[in-house]
């Protein structure tokens, strides 16, 4: 009984995570790294549940003359605890994304540099 409780309440949670993280997210991409390859960027960031519990696709793409540009798909995952969701392209880089109701803010540190501020607001 106790096994069967636990599975319900991680199925609970597993469901909560992914209606508070998945779903269309757009805003702002500021670069950190000013003279660098790196510009600012208004941003769409599709957001899709992955295989298992708390994974996530973060399908990112930038908006290029008011049309979608696509910049790559990073796996992520959430933990519902600290309401962050984390994410690696490259060995070298670290994405996070604090979530707070319909309002996510990301960094993007890369070398160990802040690289990119990210905020977003979620499309209902």
């Amino acid at each position: 009984m106790k096994k069967i409780f636990f599975i319900v309440v991680c199925l609970f949670i597993s469901a909560l995570s992914f209606s508070q993280v998945a779903g269309i997210w757009k805003g702002e991409s500021i670069c950190q790294i000013k003279n660098s390859p790196c510009h600012d960027e208004n941003v769409v960031y599709h957001i899709t549940a992955g295989s298992i519990p708390d994974s996530f696709y973060i399908q990112a793409n930038k908006i290029m003359n008011g049309v979608e540009e696509d910049m790559g798909t990073l796996g992520a995952f959430y933990d519902p605890s600290k309401h962050l969701l984390t994410a690696h392209f490259r060995k070298n880089d670290s994405w996070e994304f604090k979530l707070n109701g319909t309002q996510m803010d990301g960094t993007l540190v890369y070398n160990k540099v802040l690289y990119r501020i990210i905020k977003l607001q979620k499309e209902k």
